[in-house]
């Protein structure tokens, strides 16, 4: 079986890009991180490796790679693009957080089986879904001197 960095190379050459070392760099750091992470986290990340590559390849290849559809991405609350690396993992939903911004994975079967039946139901085929769950985490519940817009 072809790992990611093999697969995302065969995916360029055959969009017609280069598998280049900023590339390489780039993909390499996205396919160690097991947490969601933003475009700033992975430029810092490579800032203080032996090849530092510029903003705007951390940029470009991270829309190569959700292009891809090895890594996906998303908003927090409409505010902060994430990135996670989804290749190899396994489906997962997020609870995020509308005060603090913390991403909690939801993997829950119950809640997985209710959305095909759904599906069913509606005579729909999915291809895949992605569910985000916003509200407030046990943390920020209990620090009462935060407030949110909507309070």
């Amino acid at each position: 079986m072809e790992g990611e960095a093999e697969l995302f190379e065969r995916y360029l050459k055959r969009n017609g890009y280069n598998w280049t070392a900023e590339r390489k760099a780039v993909a390499g750091a996205v396919f160690s991180l097991h947490e969601h992470f933003t475009a700033e986290d992975l430029t810092t990340l490579l800032k203080s490796s032996e090849k530092p590559v510029s903003r705007a390849s951390v940029y470009r290849t991270l829309n190569l790679l959700v292009e891809s559809g090895l890594v996906r991405r998303f908003e927090l609350a409409g505010q902060t693009t994430c990135y996670e690396h989804v290749f190899g993992h396994e489906h997962h939903d997020h609870l995020i957080c509308m005060r603090c911004g913390r991403v909690t994975p939801l993997e829950d079967p119950h809640l997985e089986r209710a959305q095909q039946e759904a599906c069913s139901k509606l005579g729909f085929r999915p291809q895949g879904h992605y569910l985000e769950i916003y509200g407030i985490c046990s943390t920020c519940m209990n620090d009462h001197s935060v407030t949110t817009k909507s309070e």
